[in-house]
């Protein structure tokens, strides 16, 4: 009898020495994720975990790593995820979701453990058009995009732009077909080349703000560059005229595009097109026209700003209950005192008071009157991460990038914050955006700290002149 006793204290021994190895393997065998060959760090506590075989990663991740912008509605307990025009609606503890509007069944539904929302990383990273593969054996999930495609990378480089006297010439290494069209409020033609991208010497150049010199021309106040586009990857130059001007689009040889302009307004003999006239030889190019607004402000640049939320809509809540749209209300309107009697800029804004304006309608008040820049005024929060701060900034074409950075640097050194960075995202009112747009994070009003700075008419007026600062800077009004 003594004997069985032995035998079974000696096997329940064993039987918690497994549970005990097992747990340790269990912890050992944590899921890894490898975005595009690089494994990524946990930072803060964040940890990958699995429910019923499926890769759950916390919603911070999804934001630091994988570069999509999140959203959370925590009366609802909702998760929005946005990159480029694509958007996906999850809910926690619910199996279907939204993407783009249309409802798709997810295996596993988002969970929300210890404060910490975690989405099911195939799910997400699959509807934003990445590659995702499980190695059971090294328990880890591999991330890519997928390698961009010869039209979206761009086929043809751009590879010269430069101005003899009226003449414009871009030099390209293939066949483009260029669009073409005017716009005004200030004057300029702005040409469209689909299917290209900077070459690394012009783009080594577009760093510089891509400016074209321009020696002592009293019809041509500007000529920039960048890439406008990569999907597709599409470079625009624009010509900022002292006042409007016919011009012609020809060919010089086959690697050149010609914009001359021509003076007296003509045109060719079977033809009836603005602008189109050949000053020289060379097959024609007929250019692409919009309807033309009547400019508000002649020779000024025109500035809209967005104080985001308003009305029935208070943005986000702070940690003693203060609101967003106050804020963002507050910033705009110093930045309208500092630039009412400005020389250079005219500034329009989406609202001026407390009303309600559908998110649908802000761009386009910027899109209807040909704007030079679109600026929207946020403050950020995060839920059940008091600590979170600091200061950021969301573009979302290429070609806002650089004046983002810009904003940005003056924002920062006006809150003081911690610097989060410029990032790329797709949020709406950027995405409508026809012009330079950047939407500013100024910092955190979940955290205390950062509530309590951004709330004084102090710190308002120092992001008010940062942001008035940074648009000098941008124009080279500085």
């Amino acid at each position: 009898m003594r004997l069985v006793w032995k035998q079974l204290a000696l096997l329940t021994l064993l039987s918690s020495m497994l549970a005990v190895f097992a747990g340790a393997v269990q912890a050992t065998t944590e899921p890894s994720i490898v975005v595009d060959g690089k494994k990524l760090e946990l930072k803060g506590g964040a940890r990958v975990e699995t429910v019923d075989g499926h890769v759950m990663i916390p919603i911070r991740m999804v934001t630091e790593n994988l570069g999509f912008q999140v959203g959370w509605d925590a009366q609802n307990r909702g998760v929005s995820i946005a990159v480029g025009s694509r958007t996906i609606n999850l809910a926690v503890g619910s199996k279907s979701a939204l993407v783009d509007g249309v409802e798709k069944s997810l295996l596993v539904a988002p969970v929300l453990k210890n404060g910490v929302t975690g989405v099911p990383l195939r799910f997400v990273s699959e509807q934003m058009g990445m590659i995702v593969d499980w190695d059971d054996a090294t328990k880890t999930v591999s991330v890519n995009r997928p390698a961009p495609t010869a039209s979206d990378s761009g086929t043809v480089t751009v590879d010269d732009i430069s101005l003899d006297e009226r003449q414009l010439k871009i030099t390209v290494s293939g066949k483009v077909e260029p669009k073409v069209f005017t716009m005004s409020g200030p004057e300029r033609i702005v040409i469209d080349l689909p299917g290209t991208s900077l070459s690394p010497a012009l783009e080594d150049r577009s760093s510089q703000k891509g400016v074209v010199s321009i020696a002592n021309s009293s019809e041509i106040a500007g000529v920039r560059y960048a890439l406008f586009s990569d999907s597709p990857s599409t470079v625009r130059v624009v010509m900022d005229l002292n006042s409007p001007s016919p011009y012609a689009v020809t060919r010089g040889s086959a690697d050149e595009v010609l914009v001359e302009l021509t003076g007296e307004p003509a045109s060719t003999p079977g033809t009836d097109i603005p602008g189109s006239a050949a000053p020289g030889s060379g097959p024609q190019l007929p250019p692409v026209t919009q309807p033309e607004p009547p400019p508000i402000a002649s020779g000024k640049k025109l500035i809209v700003i967005d104080p985001g939320h308003g009305g029935k809509d208070p943005g986000t809540i702070g940690i003693t209950n203060k609101l967003e749209k106050v804020f963002n209300l507050n910033v705009a309107l110093k930045i309208q005192k500092l630039l009412d009697h400005d020389p250079n800029m005219e500034v329009v804004f989406t609202r001026t008071d407390d009303r309600f304006i559908k998110l649908g309608d802000r761009a386009p008040v910027a899109n209807k009157i040909n704007a030079d820049a679109f600026i929207s005024i946020h403050a950020n929060s995060v839920e059940n991460a008091p600590s979170a701060n600091g200061t950021e900034s969301y573009y979302y074409e290429v070609a806002s990038k650089s004046f983002t950075q810009i904003i940005h640097k003056h924002l920062l050194e006006a809150t003081g914050f911690r610097d989060r960075g410029v990032k790329q995202a797709g949020w709406k009112v950027l995405r409508d955006a026809n012009m330079v747009s950047v939407l500013l994070e100024a910092g955190f009003i979940s955290n205390a700290a950062e509530e309590a700075k951004l709330f004084t008419d102090d710190m308002q007026q120092r992001i008010a002149q940062g942001v008035v600062n940074g648009l000098k800077e941008y124009f080279g009004f500085a």
